[in-house]
Formats: C-alpha cells, structure tokens, sequence
C-alpha cells in the first residue's frame, strides 16, 4: 500500500500543532539544553529586575538623601543613557543569545568546557538577582508608571 506523501505532511502537521512550549523549547536539536533554559531563564529574571529598578521611584531613607539605581555596568549603562530602558532589555537579550551561541559552538568540540561556561555564567547572573532583590527590599519604592 502507497501512501501519499501529502497526507504525511499533513499528519505531521497536525501533530506538530498540539506541541506546549516546553516541549518546543526541550525538543530543540542543541547540546546542554537544560544548562541552556537555565541560564535564559535566570538572565531574563534579571532583565525583569534590571527593568524595575531602574523604573522605581527613588526612597527617602535619610531626610534629604534620595535613593535612586543606576547602572552600574558602564557599557549597559552607556545603552541605559543613550537608548532608555527598552534599549537595556535589547542589549541584555542580545548578549544572552551571543552567550547561548558560543556555547553551543564551544559544545561541538569540548562539551564539559561549554557546560561549565553556562553553569558559571548561571551562578554569576543568579548573584547579580539575588543582589538586586535585596536593593528592591532595602531602597525600591513604587515604580513609576
């Protein structure tokens, strides 16, 4: 029995309809994909908290001092001045991809290396939240909307 190879393709596209996007994300063809999401996922934790702070209003804590953040990265902070808020989340999206790209170029050839580049690169931006959540609850007022 011949099959028509158009009822295939449409078989597969129905099925292909009913997949969440986790399984998308998960079913992707690249190496560490875990070690991958994880460090999406922890960068764009910061993007969110990049953007809040910096959208905050500033807080008297000493009557006549204002609180404000700033950032302090002169490279994200030259994108900040120039660019606004929208053009930090770009330039942090950007320099994720950028990472997520030489890694997987990395993994072709020293897998372990790669691995341990997105794990560090993980730890090192999970720091940089969890030090951002302790100014949002020690300096962070309301956000400006």
């Amino acid at each position: 029995m011949q099959v028509d190879s158009n009822e295939q393709t449409r078989e597969e596209y129905e099925s292909q309809k009913d997949v969440t996007l986790w399984q998308f994300w998960t079913q992707i063809p690249i190496q560490l994909q875990r070690q991958s999401i994880t460090f999406i996922v922890i960068n764009l934790c910061d993007i969110i908290m990049t953007w809040y702070l910096l959208t905050s209003q500033p807080v008297e804590h000493i009557p006549g001092h204002q609180t404000s953040f700033y950032e302090s990265n002169p490279i994200a902070g030259f994108i900040l001045d120039h660019w606004g808020v929208r053009g930090m989340i770009y330039f942090k999206a950007i320099v994720v991809a950028v990472v997520i790209l030489i890694t997987q170029f990395i993994a072709r050839q020293r897998l372990k290396w790669a691995r341990f580049l997105l794990n560090f690169g993980s730890v090192v931006v999970l720091c940089v939240v969890f030090y951002s959540l302790w100014l949002l609850m020690k300096h962070a007022g309301p956000v400006a909307v």
